[in-house]
């Protein structure tokens, strides 16, 4: 014969804790793994957006100066005519 469990307000707080300390077991191992798969995703991302958009950038810069020389060469010479 199954040992009887208890019933009542009792019972059902018994069964409602045991069930909630059972989700919380869950959530936090769910929740380490989705973070740890999180931190190395934004991690390749960050890398990959490093590599990738720093010579860009680097690359933007050095044309406007490039452009700012020209300028001033154009203004320079046009006027001393």
């Amino acid at each position: 014969m199954p040992a009887p469990t208890e019933g009542g307000i009792k019972g059902f707080l018994t069964r409602a804790g045991a069930s909630f300390y059972a989700g919380g077991l869950f959530v936090k191992e769910k929740g380490w793994t989705l973070a740890k798969k999180a931190g190395n995703v934004g991690f390749m991302v960050a890398t990959t957006s490093i590599v990738v958009l720093m010579p860009l950038i680097f690359e933007i810069m050095r044309e406007g100066q490039v452009s700012d020389k020209c300028a001033s060469f154009v203004i320079s010479n046009f006027l001393s005519i």
